[in-house]
């Protein structure tokens, strides 16, 4: 919330008393509400506003990487306003709940990302075809059940929302392969990594730093500051 005060002038350039003195008390935007639906448990979004997403519950928040017929998305904290991203809810929905609601905080002075960190494109509010420009459109939708990104088909794509494109040619109706960074897959559990396990490293805007042996964060020699190692939260002193 923020307070602004007008003062008047007189023609001789002579400020007024304080009686003449306006105070207007105006309610700052301070933060976002995002909508996730219950049947897709995902949803892209984008803001005109640089959004905090770090002390947010139930939903998880991703930059997409596409690397030919596959994205792989990296969690991050912190978004830039006008990037794209995709918001992952973590079972916060009711039995009645048909989509829930997120209040996401507004915060200022993010910097954008690099166009290499972040392969999602902010809609427009047009139809996205299939082809465009050299590139393989896919969206955000749900086939049979099946939650994805598939092949555009000159849906609207608002400007809230975005999309993904390639430049490798996919076989007919399919989606493109996904990967959260964050998750460990296969049989093995977080308690039971191989001694040579390498730790992906990350700022609190969400950007890569590196990769480290597993607890040797002094590897990278990085400023003091918070980091984030394997999804949790590291305090480098």
């Amino acid at each position: 919330m923020y307070y602004y005060y007008r003062t008047y002038t007189y023609t001789d350039g002579k400020t007024t008393n304080p009686g003449d003195i306006t105070v207007y008390k105006l309610e700052e935007e301070n933060s976002e509400d995002v909508v996730v639906t219950k049947v897709a448990g995902l949803a892209t979004y984008v803001s005109d506003y640089d959004l905090d997403y770090s002390e947010v519950g139930g939903v998880k928040v991703y930059r997409a990487q596409v690397t030919g017929y596959d994205v792989t998305f990296h969690r991050v904290l912190k978004v830039p306003a006008g990037e794209g991203v995709l918001l992952r809810a973590t079972g916060v929905f009711g039995e009645e709940e048909t989509n829930k609601t997120f209040t996401i905080p507004i915060t200022t002075g993010l910097s954008a990302w690099n166009d290499d960190d972040n392969d999602f494109i902010r809609g427009n509010g047009v139809a996205i075809a299939s082809e465009s420009d050299g590139y393989y459109n896919f969206i955000l939708n749900v086939v049979n059940t099946e939650v994805g990104f598939y092949r555009a088909n000159d849906q609207v794509v608002a400007s809230n929302r975005a999309y993904l494109r390639t430049t490798t040619a996919p076989a007919a109706g399919s989606r493109i392969g996904m990967t959260y960074e964050d998750e460990i897959n296969g049989i093995s559990t977080i308690d039971s990594q191989p001694a040579n396990h390498r730790q992906h490293v990350y700022n609190i805007y969400g950007m890569q730093v590196g990769t480290i042996s597993e607890g040797h964060l002094h590897e990278l020699k990085l400023a003091k500051g918070v980091y984030i190692v394997d999804g949790k939260k590291v305090i480098l002193r």
